[in-house]
C-alpha cells in the first residue's frame, strides 16, 4: 500500500495490487507531516548517489516504525528499499523491522514479513551473516510458535527464509543447526521439527542451485549434521541422512563416497564400552543404525565398523536379552556378513563359533541296549533353528574370508596350515550331524502339520501358518549349510542357498507381534 500526497489536503490514497485507488480516513496534522517528511526523504534517495548525509533521516525512517498504522506501512516499504545504504544503522534498523513483523495490523505485518531478507544485504548486494541468523532465527519461532498467523501470513514467511537460503544458505543452515543442537523440550521439539522441514524442503530440494562451492558449504554441513546425529531422536537421524544422500561429496566418484556416508552411520552405532543388557534403549538404536545404513551398503561397500561392535560389545552377553532382541542382533549380523572385511571377520569368528557351539544339538547320553519292550520313543533335542541358521551363514560369511582363523578356533580343515583342534572339529561334527538329524525329523513332523494350517481363516490362524513357514524355511537353510561344514572336505558357502532367511519368507503383518524364534519344540 503506498500513499500520496494530494497538495494541503490531510487525505490519503491507498492503491491496490490491481492499481485501484481508494481514499482513506482523514489524517491528522502530525500524521500528515511525518508522511510528508518520508515521501522527501524517499525523493531526495532517488535522486543521489551520496547518502551519507541523509542517515539521520534514516534515523526518522526506523523511529517511524513506532508511529500509527498508516505510516508504518509506508515505512515497512521503504526502509528494505533503502537499508543497505545505511550499514551503521542496519542491526538497529532490522530490530525495528522485526517489531513490525509483530504488529497488530495484518497488512504492516506481512509488508514487513515480506521485506525482512532485504534487510541482510550490503550496499554491494552480499548477505550480512549474522543479520541472516537472526532473520531465521525470528521467522523459524514465528513459523513454530505463533499459532495465530494466518495462512497468507504463513506464506510470506516460508517466502522469506527461501529467500535467504538463496541469498547465504550457510548462514540459514548454522541457525538452524543450533535449533537441532538445543536442548530437549515441548518447545524446542517443536523448533527442530520446523528447523529439519526447512533443511529438507528448502535447502535439498534445490542443493544443485544453492550450493556453491559446492564442497567447502557440504563440508559445513556434513560436519554440523555429525555433531547433530549424536543427539537426534530416530526421526531426526533419519531426516538427516536423508540430507547427507543428497551430497556431492557422498556420490560415487567423489571425495568420500558411499563408504564415507556409510562410516558416519556407523560412528553413531559403536558402544563405548560392552552394552548393559537392560539398556534396552542402547541396542535398539544400535540396531536402527545398521536398520539405515544397510540400503547404501552394495559392492565395493565394506562394514569396518558395525559387525565387529556388536562381537565385541554385545555378544559377550547375548544370552542376557530377550530371544526377540537376540534374534534381531543376528539378523543385523547376517544382513552385514557378506560385507564385512577379512580383518573384522578375523575377530569375530571365535565368539560366532562359541555361540554356534552353544546352539547346535548335543547328542544323547550313550546307553546300554536295552529290551525292545522298555524302549520308549527319544525325545528331541530343542534347538533355536532360527538363531542356528543365522550363526551357520555367519561361520560360512567370516570362514570365507579367513578359513585359517576358523581352523585355529574350530578345527574345521578348511585350509592346509598350522593350528587347529582335531578334538574340536570331531564334537562339532559331531553336533552338526546331531542338528541335521533333529532338523529331518521336526521337518517331517512339520509337513504333517501344514496341510491343516492351509485351510485357516481366522487371524490367529493364519499367524500359525506364519510362522510354520518360518519354521521351515529355518529347518531347510539348517541343513543346507550344514552339509558343506561336514563333509569329508569341509568349504564355505558364500551365499544362503535357498535365497533367503528365515524372517524373509514370512513378513510379519502391521501390527503384529514378531513371531518367536523356530524351535525343535515344534512350535515355529
Amino acid at each position: 500500500i503506498f500513499f500520496r500526497r494530494k497538495g494541503e489536503m490531510a487525505e490519503t490514497a491507498a492503491k491496490t495490487a490491481g492499481g485501484e485507488t481508494l481514499y482513506c480516513s482523514t489524517l491528522d496534522a502530525t500524521e500528515g507531516e511525518t508522511l510528508e517528511k518520508i515521501y522527501k526523504f524517499s525523493d531526495n534517495m532517488a535522486a543521489t548517489k551520496e547518502t551519507d548525509q541523509y542517515a539521520e533521516d534514516f534515523q526518522g525512517l526506523i523511529s517511524a516504525t513506532k508511529a500509527s498504522t498508516r505510516v508504518k506501512t509506508l515505512v515497512a516499504t521503504l526502509i528494505p528499499k533503502h537499508v543497505a545504504q545505511f550499514p551503521a544503522q542496519q542491526a538497529e534498523a532490522l530490530t525495528a523491522f522485526i517489531n513490525l513483523c509483530k504488529d497488530d495490523d495484518n497488512v504492516v505485518r506481512m509488508h514487513s514479513i515480506k521485506g525482512l531478507p532485504q534487510l541482510c544485504k550490503s550496499s554491494d548486494g552480499k548477505p550480512q551473516g549474522e543479520l541472516v541468523k537472526n532473520v531465521t532465527d525470528y521467522l523459524v519461532h514465528r513459523l513454530t510458535t505463533d499459532s495465530g498467523t494466518n495462512e497468507v501470513e504463513l506464506r510470506h514467511a516460508w517466502t522469506a527464509l527461501e529467500s535467504l537460503v538463496k541469498l547465504d544458505v550457510q548462514s540459514v543452515c548454522d541457525q538452524l543447526f543450533k535449533f537441532l543442537e538445543a536442548p530437549e523440550g515441548e518447545e524446542h521439539d517443536a523448533l527442530r521439527e520446523t528447523a529439519i522441514k526447512l533443511l529438507q524442503e528448502k535447502v535439498c530440494t534445490q542443493a544443485n542451485e544453492l550450493i556453491r562451492p559446492f564442497e567447502s558449504i557440504e563440508e559445513f554441513l556434513k560436519g554440523r549434521i555429525q555433531q547433530v546425529l549424536e543427539v537426534a531422536s530416530e526421526g531426526e537421524f533419519k531426516s538427516m541422512v536423508d540430507i547427507l544422500k543428497r551430497l556431492k561429496i557422498f556420490e560415487a566418484g567423489q571425495k568420500y563416497g558411499p563408504q564415507g556416508l556409510v562410516d558416519i552411520i556407523a560412528d553413531q552405532s559403536l558402544l563405548p564400552e560392552a552394552i548393559d543388557p537392560t539398556n534396552v534403549e542402547e541396542l535398539l538404536r544400535v540396531m536402527e543404525c545398521i536398520n539405515i545404513a544397510l540400503p547404501f551398503f552394495k559392492k565395493g561397500i565394506v562394514d569396518n565398523k558395525m559387525s565387529l561392535n556388536i562381537v565385541e560389545k554385545i555378544m559377550p552377553v547375548f544370552e542376557k536379552f530377550k530371544a526377540a532382541n537376540q534374534a534381531t542382533i543376528l539378523q543385523r549380523l547376517c544382513q552385514l556378513g557378506c560385507f564385512v572385511p577379512t580383518e573384522a571377520a578375523t575377530k569375530c569368528i571365535p565368539r560366532i563359533f562359541e555361540l554356534l557351539m552353544g546352539q547346535l544339538a548335543t547328542p544323547p547320553a550313550k546307553t546300554e541296549e536295552k529290551p525292545e519292550e522298555e524302549k520308549k520313543e527319544i525325545e528331541l533335542p530343542e534347538i533355536a533353528f532360527t538363531f542356528v541358521e543365522a550363526l551357520l551363514f555367519l561361520v560360512h560369511q567370516y570362514g570365507a574370508k579367513d578359513g585359517a582363523q576358523l581352523k585355529m578356533v574350530s578345527g574345521i580343515p578348511l585350509v592346509e596350515s598350522e593350528g587347529g583342534n582335531e578334538e574340536t572339529y570331531a564334537l562339532f561334527k559331531e553336533k552338526l550331524l546331531c542338528t541335521y538329524e533333529v532338523s529331518d525329523a521336526v521337518l517331517r513332523k512339520l509337513k504333517d502339520v501344514v496341510p491343516k494350517a492351509k485351510s485357516t481363516k481366522t487371524p490367529e490362524d493364519q499367524e500359525r501358518k506364519r510362522n510354520l513357514d518360518r519354521g521351515i524355511v529355518a529347518i531347510r537353510n539348517v541343513t543346507d549349510l550344514s552339509r558343506p561344514l561336514a563333509t569329508g572336505k569341509p568349504y564355505c558357502l558364500q551365499t544362503l542357498p535357498s535365497g533367503k532367511f528365515s524372517w524373509q519368507a514370512a513378513t510379519t503383518a502391521a501390527g503384529m507381534k514378531r513371531a518367536a524364534p523356530a524351535t525343535s519344540e515344534g512350535k515355529p
